[in-house]
């Protein structure tokens, strides 16, 4: 359908219906779910795409010539078509796995046989921990050098930024295309584009990005893309991981199971042949059921258009912000960022008090360090509440919370009703 802005506000009560949780409610209160950084709702389409999994197409594939085999085959077929066409890449490029967090644990192994003591990796303070961890590990065991890239003062990242701290020695970037704490996005193009001529991989973590930002592939110039299907509609436990043809060719696999080998010596030498790049990097049965669904998933958002959700979702937060000006103990980190998160500390009072009082009255937002560890040395505080806006919420969502801050003098007050 293809919606303008316009149109997304007035069917607002048309597209939260398709989201059957929303029905929820909690101690009486009607369900505002405003915590979709960590993982969005889901359609009904999607959700009767999973359910037709298992009731007509529940079976594996690759190794099964009946006609549910085949049916299912054709099936995932169809979701690898839809993905890469959303990516623009090819369909040998997609790989499926658990999640993003895997994913870039592959990723780093990948890359770790391209790379010597000493070399260096560039990341940034606002990481999630899944794409910091991984690399911590390859740096530790390679004895390689972890570098910080700075943020400009608009807290994001631009080519200017990556050129103060690249050397020749740098390997690898890996960064988040948007950060899930700030909501800041880096430029994936120029960055890109950048680290191609310098021949330095570029690794993008799209987990928060995906939903809100057209991603292309080949005009971003990454070597990777990786982001998680339940962050965009989508069902948990599948990862999905663009990785340039080349790089997927050449490398070795670093992992191992069944659906991938091709032959295997006998003879001592332990040597053995992968299939193609595809199934070298999927061994051992898929989560068919997500994958089943991500044709669904992909119709959906293209549908509403991604563009589309952005533009409500930074109206969403521009209100948010102007209403939380107007009360007097409210500090926030990222009000002036444009993107669909805000992350703020009502003073004197504890996040997890907050979060937890809210929650009494139906409203669900997270509160801690949300697993970016470093950023607290960026924004000076240890715990934060952080509100992460998507198509579904609307303004009068924004006036009840606002109304509950306001009430909430004392967030311990729910203890004792």
């Amino acid at each position: 359908m293809n919606l303008n802005l316009y149109n997304l506000f007035m069917l607002s009560d048309k597209l939260r219906n398709d989201f059957p949780q929303l029905k929820v409610k909690h101690n009486g209160h009607s369900l505002i779910y405003l915590d979709s950084a960590a993982t969005t709702l889901k359609p009904q389409k999607v959700i009767d795409a999973i359910t037709e999994y298992y009731e007509k197409f529940s079976c594996s594939t690759g190794r099964g010539n009946y006609f549910l085999s085949s049916q299912l085959e054709s099936k995932i077929n169809e979701s690898m078509k839809s993905i890469a066409k959303f990516l623009n890449c090819e369909e040998e490029e997609v790989v499926f796995s658990y999640n993003t967090t895997y994913l870039i644990n592959i990723i780093s192994k990948i890359l770790a046989s391209n790379v010597k003591e000493n070399d260096e990796i560039i990341l940034s303070h606002a990481e999630h921990s899944s794409n910091l961890l991984p690399w911590y590990m390859i740096a530790k065991q390679k004895n390689l050098k972890i570098k910080f890239c700075p943020f400009n003062k608009d807290l994001t990242i631009g080519v200017s930024e990556i050129k103060s701290v690249i050397s020749p020695k740098t390997k690898i970037v890996s960064l988040a295309h948007m950060t899930n704490v700030l909501g800041n996005t880096i430029d994936v193009h120029g960055i890109g584009n950048f680290l191609k001529e310098k021949n330095i991989y570029f690794v993008v973590d799209g987990a928060q990005s995906i939903s809100y930002h057209p991603v292309d592939v080949k005009k971003i110039q990454c070597d990777f893309y990786v982001f998680s299907a339940h962050k965009m509609c989508g069902p948990t436990g599948l990862g999905i991981m663009y990785g340039r043809k080349k790089i997927l060719e050449k490398s070795e696999a670093v992992i191992a199971g069944g659906h991938m080998l091709k032959s295997l010596t006998t003879d001592g030498s332990h040597d053995f042949v992968s299939l193609s790049s595809k199934r070298k990097w999927q061994p051992g049965t898929s989560n068919y059921a997500a994958i089943f669904a991500m044709k669904e998933t992909i119709s959906y958002l293209q549908e509403v258009g991604v563009d589309n959700i952005k533009k409500h979702c930074i109206e969403l937060k521009q209100y948010l912000v102007s209403e939380l000006k107007k009360l007097p103990n409210i500090e926030m980190y990222n009000e002036k960022l444009e993107s669909s998160i805000l992350t703020f500390n009502i003073k004197n009072c504890s996040a997890e008090d907050v979060s937890f009082d809210l929650s009494s009255k139906g409203i669900c937002i997270r509160h801690g360090d949300h697993c970016s560890k470093i950023l607290k040395n960026i924004i000076k505080v240890q715990a934060s509440l952080r509100i992460s806006f998507y198509l579904y919420n609307r303004k009068e969502e924004i006036d009840y919370l606002v109304k509950q801050i306001k009430k909430g003098k004392d967030f311990l007050n729910h203890l004792f009703e």
